[in-house]
């Protein structure tokens, strides 16, 4: 198991990393816990590190209007096109 979070430090005494990308290890399943506004990006980061499996709890989608189209960019690759 390695924690993730943006402020690094420790979680129930294991050091957090502040990025999936900074393990330097094969992950094979991620659980996604952020606001809305966050998993895109957050998806984006797993599909570099190649995880096949992820877990999302969140809220926030349907107060967001249209959320989806708005984080589509041509240099961010589509979660689906990257496995998942």
């Amino acid at each position: 198991i390695y924690p993730v979070n943006l402020s690094g430090g420790e979680i129930e005494g294991i050091p957090a990393f502040r990025s999936i990308l900074d393990i330097d290890d094969t992950i094979d399943m991620v659980c996604i816990t952020l606001p809305a506004e966050l998993v895109y990006d957050s998806i984006v980061s797993c599909a570099e590190k190649k995880v096949k499996y992820a877990v999302i709890i969140t809220s926030g989608f349907s107060e967001i209007g249209n959320f989806a189209e708005e984080k589509k960019s041509p240099t961010m690759p589509a979660p689906r096109g990257c496995g998942f």
